[in-house]
């Protein structure tokens, strides 16, 4: 019984030195562990501040980038204007000419009433692109995603933009031919739908729909109106007939409809419409045409001959 206990003794003496060995390597394991992941967090440490030096030296590269553009364009819009006066005031010299017969050259002023539209309108841009021409679209209140994006392409091609009312509502019942006050309160929502839209943007020029005639006793009142909001407006001179409820002619009528009527006009304005899919048809022919008679194309202007401000 005495020999038991040393050896009783020996194996606790072994057990704890096992469990403590055990504990040992758990702790050395758990030491490890907890060393690799410190060493990963302070790598990922490392990495982020290197990332946020870099990020912060691009944002450094990018706001010296921004400022040289900056310097570059600004006043851009004012750039943009005064390009613009340039243009017109040599498209009013050139009416000066041709009035005074100092030139043979004559101008066409292609005007596209009632838009936009979303499917036609761009085949009208693309035909006017392909034969570099500059055209005046006569302009309603519409909204939507695709006849939005018609009118930016018309705006940033360089076109005129023209107010024709916002509803185009031809009635003196309920319409916009009620009263001078419904005329103009039209017109005026028109202004603000097209400034909104082009921050800021305000056209000088505005056609009555239907033709100034179709406002009859109002018109007097009505012109009084525009010429106090610094608008002229503009009636035409020929069309090619695709304002008639439908498009009951063809392409060939359309084209007949202006050249069997052009007789020796100068300066010319041309009443179309960009839902006119016979007027689209006969458009090329038509720009050949004017091209054959030595006719300038250019987008109506303020202070344009055929612009009334009376």
């Amino acid at each position: 019984m005495e020999e038991s206990k040393p050896i009783f003794g020996r194996i606790v003496i072994i057990v704890i030195s096992l469990l403590l060995l055990v504990v040992l390597f758990i702790d050395v394991k758990l030491f490890i562990d907890y060393n690799d992941d410190y060493k990963n967090k302070l790598t990922e440490k490392e990495n982020y501040i290197n990332d946020i030096s870099l990020l912060n030296k691009k944002i450094s590269e990018n706001d010296e980038e921004l400022n040289t553009l900056k310097s570059k364009y600004k006043d851009i819009d004012k750039q943009i204007n005064n390009l613009k006066e340039d243009f017109f005031k040599k498209a009013k010299q050139l009416e000066n000419k041709i009035l005074n017969n100092e030139t043979n050259k004559k101008i066409v002023y292609l005007t596209f009433d009632d838009g936009p539209y979303y499917d036609t309108t761009p085949l009208v841009l693309d035909i006017l692109e392909q034969n570099n021409i500059l055209a005046t679209f006569f302009l309603l209140g519409k909204v939507g995603d695709k006849v939005s994006k018609v009118y930016e392409r018309e705006y940033y091609n360089g076109h005129t933009l023209a107010n024709h009312t916002y509803t185009h509502k031809i009635s003196r019942t309920n319409g916009i031919y009620v009263s001078v006050d419904t005329f103009i309160n039209d017109v005026k929502r028109q202004e603000n739908f097209l400034s909104d839209k082009f921050d800021g943007y305000k056209t000088s020029i505005v056609r009555f729909p239907g033709g100034s005639n179709t406002a009859g006793k109002l018109k007097e009142g009505i012109k009084k109106e525009l010429y106090d909001m610094k608008y002229g407006w503009v009636d035409w001179d020929l069309g090619t007939g695709d304002g008639n409820g439908s498009d009951k002619n063809n392409s060939d009528i359309a084209y007949k409809n202006i050249f069997d009527n052009l007789n020796d006009r100068k300066i010319v304005v041309i009443l179309m419409h960009d839902y006119s899919r016979v007027t689209i048809k006969a458009l090329p022919k038509i720009i050949e045409e004017f091209r054959n008679r030595n006719f300038v194309f250019l987008p109506l202007f303020y202070d344009s001959v055929k612009v009334n401000k009376n």
